[in-house]
């Protein structure tokens, strides 16, 4: 009994320093991931499918092709301004999507940006996992205190497209809601080349007053350093704000190399908008 506890407890100590070692190389997770302090306020998760999103590098080297005529049918949602009607928003959309409690201290942000610039730059990499990676990730941000856990409908198959869509059960659930986050953070043109890259099929559109998304994916880059992004300015006045931002990448001989992607911001009557976008990962 003695040599049964001993070896019981020599178990137990090593399952201890496993966790906590484990727990200390934990890797930084992208921002527009779901982390959160209790389980009980995630939406129950819709089952996604392992095809990659049209027009991604992934869904061309895969060989699917994208449609040429990107729209849905049943009338979807412009993300152009002034196409929600603000009167049905269960939200408010300067406040989207919820930054957590570690906000700011996790996204770096340019120096040379006002506080308004860096505000929209956060509320755009909040949703980037989204609108880049994985569209189902939009329902991983909390409910709403007034919403009830749904559960994932069956697969639908819109007019015109190829791809396999799913109505959303989140946060944004409500078209309206979304595309008004949207218009607050991007241009139309911005959005755009986010949501339809190429001209490819949309990854998030409505139906029937309901915000829907491709049932598609891609992976991140895993050849991305864990250096934290870089900045370039390229201009700044009143109305617009160009810059760069860098990251560094593993090439499969070991050597390091240097990609530069492209941020716009432009002022309008609505106050700042990002025109152009991009992630690193």
């Amino acid at each position: 009994m003695k040599k049964a506890i001993k070896s019981l407890s020599v178990l137990l100590a090593a399952a201890l320093l496993s966790f906590m070692v484990s727990a200390c190389t934990m890797e930084w997770r992208p921002i527009g991931t779901s982390d959160y302090s209790d389980s009980s306020e995630m939406p129950a998760e819709s089952a996604t499918s392992n095809s990659s999103f049209p027009g991604s590098a992934s869904s061309i080297s895969s060989g699917m092709n994208a449609m040429d005529s990107p729209l849905l049918s049943d009338n979807p949602v412009s993300s152009s301004e002034g196409q929600v009607n603000a009167s049905n928003l269960s939200i408010d959309p300067s406040q989207e999507p919820p930054l957590y409690r570690w906000y700011p201290e996790d996204v770096n942000t340019p120096d040379f940006l006002n506080q308004e610039q860096k505000d929209i730059y956060c509320r755009a990499a909040r949703l980037a996992s989204a609108l880049f990676l994985d569209s189902s990730s939009i329902d991983r941000f909390p409910l709403l205190p007034e919403q009830e856990v749904l559960q994932p409908t069956d697969p639908i198959q819109i007019e015109g497209s190829n791809f396999v869509y799913r109505y959303s059960i989140g946060r944004y659930r409500e078209a309206d809601d979304f595309f008004a986050v949207i218009n607050s953070i991007f241009t139309s043109e911005g959005f755009d080349k986010i949501n339809s890259p190429n001209g490819a099929d949309e990854r998030f559109s409505s139906k029937d007053g309901l915000l829907i998304y491709l049932d598609g994916s891609r992976g991140s880059n895993q050849s991305r350093t864990q250096e934290p992004d870089r900045f370039e300015l390229i201009s700044s006045d009143e109305e617009s704000v160009m810059f760069m931002v860098i990251a560094n990448y593993e090439n499969q001989d070991g050597s390091l190399s240097e990609q530069k992607f492209p941020i716009h911001m432009v002022f309008i009557d609505n106050g700042w908008r990002l025109s152009e976008y991009n992630i690193t990962y």
